[in-house]
C-alpha cells in the first residue's frame, strides 16, 4: 500500500509505504512522456516507511510514481502544481 500527501504537491510530497512483502523495493518517478525525473531510489525491506520527495524544481504536470519489487508493482499519479 502507498499513501501520498499532499496531492497536488507544490514543493514536496511524502509517501507512506507499507511493504507487506518485506523485500527491497525500487521507487521511480516519471514525467508525462516517460522520462525519469528523479534518481531511482532503493528502499529497505522495512514493513513501513516514509519517503520524502522534493518536487519544487519540477514543472507543473502529472507524474507517475512507480514502486516495484519482486512481487510488487504499484503505480500512483502525482500532480505538481505551483
Amino acid at each position: 500500500k502507498v499513501g501520498m500527501q499532499p496531492n497536488p504537491a507544490t514543493s514536496r510530497v511524502v509517501l507512506n509505504i507499507q511493504n507487506q512483502e518485506n523485500k527491497p523495493l525500487v521507487l521511480q518517478m516519471y514525467n508525462a512522456v516517460g522520462e525519469e525525473v528523479q534518481p531511482e531510489r532503493r528502499l529497505n525491506p522495512d514493513s513501513e516507511q516514509k519517503v520524502e520527495m522534493e518536487v519544487q524544481n519540477l514543472p507543473n504536470g502529472v507524474y507517475t510514481i512507480r514502486i516495484s519489487g519482486e512481487k510488487v508493482n504499484l503505480i500512483q499519479k502525482l500532480v505538481v502544481q505551483h
